[in-house]
């Protein structure tokens, strides 16, 4: 069986930890990074809850990198508050490397707060050792912090928002609860302005009001508590809302 590990650490190598001091609210989003001899590229999305601070940013991102151990940064992609970018790292400045070397297989960074938020898997028979080499590595680090927040049993291998929140709710609702959802979209209920009501879905279905509403409004709650979830974990900083 693989265990799911959730570390935070700070480290005096880190690029990116420092930015999300200098922009209160950035939020930096991995799903790891792939090393090419002493390189690393990593492909992460940048988010803040204030559009101006991830606007402010994305002007100065090439300044603020200088001097940091980064062989390429470009923005491959800008979407309102997020924006998608490439970056190339020494490895040797990347806690990435620590991962590697404790026998851990990364599935998704976040930076946020001055923190990285590291989620790793390993294999059960594995983790005594793993620890042990994490314990290792920090007592041989200067300046490192290394925490383990959690280690549960790993039930998915799916990192992307989208894919957790779609998971989480197909387990959760019940048959009846997907035909509402369908039938409401499909009838206009979640349009503006509003298609069918739900006097008329009611109607469609040959059930009651009550009925029609209790199934949808729980069906609905599920895909919200989901959604919302997933939301203040990958954007840490609406964890302060």
């Amino acid at each position: 069986m693989l265990k799911k590990i959730e570390i935070k650490t700070t480290h005096p190598d880190c690029w990116a930890s420092p930015l999300t001091e200098r922009y209160p609210g950035l939020c930096l989003v991995s799903n790891g990074g792939y090393r090419f001899g002493n390189e690393i590229w990593v492909n992460f999305v940048v988010s803040s809850g204030n559009r101006d601070t991830l606007k402010k940013f994305l002007e100065n991102y090439k300044k603020e990198f200088h001097g940091y151990p980064l062989s390429d940064i470009e923005v491959v992609a800008s979407h309102g508050n997020s924006a998608e970018m490439h970056a190339v790292v020494d490895a040797s400045h990347s806690f990435y490397d620590v991962v590697l070397k404790c026998e851990m297989m990364p599935l998704e960074v976040t930076v946020y707060g001055g923190s990285e938020y590291w989620t790793v898997i390993t294999h059960r028979e594995n983790l005594p050792k793993v620890l042990k080499r994490i314990s290792d590595r920090l007592n041989s680090l200067d300046d490192y912090t290394i925490e383990i927040e959690s280690i549960t049993n790993l039930t998915s291998l799916k990192t992307e928002a989208y894919d957790r929140v779609f998971e989480s709710v197909m387990k959760e609702l019940s048959l009846k609860q997907k035909e509402m959802l369908v039938r409401a979209y499909r009838g206009g209920y979640y349009s503006w302005p509003r298609g069918k009501n739900i006097t008329q879905l009611a109607d469609e279905l040959k059930i009651s009001k009550v009925t029609c509403l209790h199934h949808l409004r729980k069906a609905e709650i599920k895909v919200m508590n989901a959604f919302i979830k997933e939301l203040i974990h990958r954007e840490k900083f609406l964890e302060n809302f």
